[in-house]
């Protein structure tokens, strides 16, 4: 089965983040199936929040994973972001929390609170780690859920240096 991966992210300041996510793919003989909401995003201001929510909600509904890109405007994006990890959380569709500054854990000053009490893997923006968390943390998450698990993880150095990567200085 092909995983379906959602990318949440502020349309306006990771766009290009986005980008280069999807040239790792292409460039990758793994295929990974990503797709976002960047049209609804675009709606936002013109369209009333249930409905946008709506069809946020019917736009995710096939993911098999979501993949959130972390910056410093992440946080402050109360709306269109937040809708989009309440339902990842609300359907159980394990979350990776990719931090475009490159740190490796949890980045407590930019991600959204809701995902501070709520089960992700938090990565640094990397293609190998991703590729790796993407592969690795679908059937993790499932383990920590059945235990009722609502922590953050990250992975450790081990991993990183497994994949031969330094840490980057984004």
């Amino acid at each position: 089965m092909e995983q379906k991966i959602y990318v949440a992210y502020d349309g306006t300041n990771d766009y290009e983040t986005y980008k280069q996510i999807q040239e790792w793919v292409d460039s990758n003989e793994e295929k990974f199936n990503f797709f976002d909401a960047i049209d609804l995003y675009k709606k936002l201001d013109r369209v009333e929040d249930e409905l946008l929510r709506e069809q946020v909600r019917e736009r995710m509904s096939t993911a098999n994973v979501v993949v959130l890109l972390v910056s410093k405007t992440t946080k402050s994006f109360r709306r269109f972001i937040r809708w989009q990890i309440e339902y990842a959380i609300n359907k159980n569709i394990p979350i990776i929390a990719m931090n475009v500054n490159g740190i490796r854990s949890v980045d407590y000053d930019r991600i959204p609170t809701i995902l501070k009490k709520n089960l992700a893997i938090h990565i640094a923006f990397q293609a190998p780690i991703l590729e790796y968390a993407l592969n690795n943390w679908p059937e993790s998450f499932k383990t920590h859920i059945s235990k009722e698990e609502k922590n953050s993880f990250k992975y450790t150095e081990d991993i990183y240096n497994d994949l031969e990567l330094i840490p980057s200085d984004v």
